[in-house]
């Protein structure tokens, strides 16, 4: 928010005008220190989830599947750093210029932020960017942490239902960006999933190890190495 203050001479009266402008807390919370997750039910502050990176740019805490295994989407590497713009951020510094005009105040639909985030990296997209093009497809890793709210609130120590569910659909709205479905309208766009099916197999739990997506998942739980 802008402000402007003026001062009438003759009646001595303060004058103040306000105006909101667009502003993007992640390029603020960047520069607190190193990211966290949230390990328990205890809520932790958003700007520690924003965080500065990333897992990924981590010291300490290579899992194999660092920033430069992500693929490429609009000159910018799809790692954890430019998803969380997608949340929090621009969406240029996300997907690239072509998106920057929502960086100016339009609305779009955006991945949501930690501690409901549950997409580490995209690591291969096929389709063009922007192009609407029809069986455009991508693949996205999430890295399990071996201590998270959703293992902890849930009472047989599972991954939730729920949480496997946004493991899967967090990437279909990442595509849907990427494919440029808000870019041919003047209006300002939202968009729903309305129905589709998702037999569970297995209880997942951390001490499984890596999952391997069954063909055409597009998304694979991965514990953090």
């Amino acid at each position: 928010m802008l402000a402007s203050w003026t001062r009438e001479r003759t009646s001595n009266l303060a004058k103040i005008e306000r105006g909101c402008v667009p502003g993007w807390p992640l390029e603020y919370w960047r520069q607190l220190g190193p990211p966290m997750i949230q390990p328990s039910g205890q809520p932790v502050p958003l700007p520690a989830l924003g965080g500065l990176r990333g897992p990924d740019r981590l010291p300490g805490l290579e899992t194999g599947r660092g920033p430069d295994h992500a693929a490429l989407a609009g000159g910018i590497r799809q790692d954890c750093a430019a998803l969380l713009s997608y949340a929090w951020g621009r969406f240029s510094t996300a997907i690239g210029p072509l998106f920057a005009d929502f960086d100016q105040g339009r609305r779009a639909p955006r991945l949501p932020g930690p501690p409901y985030h549950f997409m580490t990296r995209v690591i291969a997209v096929d389709g063009p960017l922007g192009g609407m093009q029809e069986g455009s497809t991508v693949t996205a890793e999430y890295d399990v942490p071996d201590q998270a709210w959703c293992f902890e609130q849930n009472a047989s120590g599972a991954m939730p239902f729920a949480v496997l569910m946004e493991i899967a659909l967090q990437p279909c709205g990442w595509l849907a960006m990427y494919a440029g479905s808000v870019l041919g309208s003047p209006a300002d766009l939202v968009f729903r999933n309305l129905d589709g099916t998702g037999p569970s197999r297995v209880r997942y739990r951390p001490a499984l190890g890596p999952c391997a997506p069954a063909p055409n998942c597009g998304t694979s739980p991965r514990p953090a190495e």
